[in-house]
């Protein structure tokens, strides 16, 4: 079962190659966040300061609004993604709404995002002022934001709304904790080959931390969606079973 999960991801992943590779448009607003003294790039990774008491409003309000603008493409992205992968794997075909479709849910993901950056935001200057150590706030957000890994895909396959999408999340992720552990050994397992790659990159041409954010917007995160997306959709069991029983190629 997990290697059918694992091989269907990238499988799905290779079929929307064209989808995974405009997510490296986002590589501009990374460019522009590490312009942002609070903000820095690592391990394929954009790092932000948990304190904001250092930053003078206009830059903060410029921060924002890059912020809010990546957050849109990303939902964009990111449900075209989702979607052709539920069109790939269901028996229904849909193209006759596509447009509608990925327009109603990039809106809902974005809005979605924009509430997870906010709370997460809220949780890291809670945390902060209440002087917890940093290994343990980044526990604590850590696991706050894994509690939401799965909404994206409910959203775009459950076509639910946000907050239906919030309960199904839950509910996927109460049934298939092992699912998630999947997921979670996944992604440190290629962030950690990504910070290998940087360091070797850095040791050569003093650009590691631009390639292996690179890695990770175009081959990382459309992979781990991928993959997501896949456990979401076999939770019906005539797709389940149809993938299980497919001749292999």
């Amino acid at each position: 079962m997990t290697l059918n999960l694992v091989q269907e991801s990238f499988r799905q992943y290779l079929y929307n190659i064209k989808a995974s590779l405009a997510f490296g448009l986002t590589l501009i607003f990374v460019l522009i966040f590490t312009m942002f003294d609070n903000m820095g790039a690592s391990t394929g990774s954009i790092f932000l300061e948990y304190g904001l008491s250092n930053i003078d409003l206009a830059s903060l309000a410029i921060e924002i609004i890059a912020i809010l603008a990546f957050l849109l493409f990303y939902a964009l992205f990111l449900t075209v993604i989702i979607f052709s992968i539920r069109n790939s794997l269901s028996f229904l075909k849909v193209n006759y709404y596509l447009r509608e479709m990925i327009q109603k849910f990039t809106s809902r993901l974005f809005l979605f995002y924009v509430f997870y950056f906010g709370v997460i935001s809220i949780i890291a200057q809670i945390l902060l002022f209440l002087n917890i150590p940093i290994l343990v706030a980044d526990a604590i957000l850590l696991i706050s934001s894994v509690a939401f890994l799965f909404v994206p895909q409910s959203v775009v396959i459950d076509e639910e709304g946000l907050r239906n999408a919030f309960l199904n999340n839950f509910e996927f992720i109460a049934k298939n904790p092992k699912h998630l552990l999947l997921v979670l050994v996944l992604g440190m397992f290629l962030l950690a080959l990504v910070s290998v790659v940087e360091y070797l990159f850095d040791a050569i041409l003093l650009m590691g931390r631009y390639f292996s954010l690179f890695i990770v917007i175009v081959f990382v995160m459309p992979l781990i969606e991928s993959l997501k997306s896949c456990m979401y959709m076999f939770k019906f069991e005539i797709i389940r079973d149809h993938q299980m029983n497919k001749p292999k190629l």
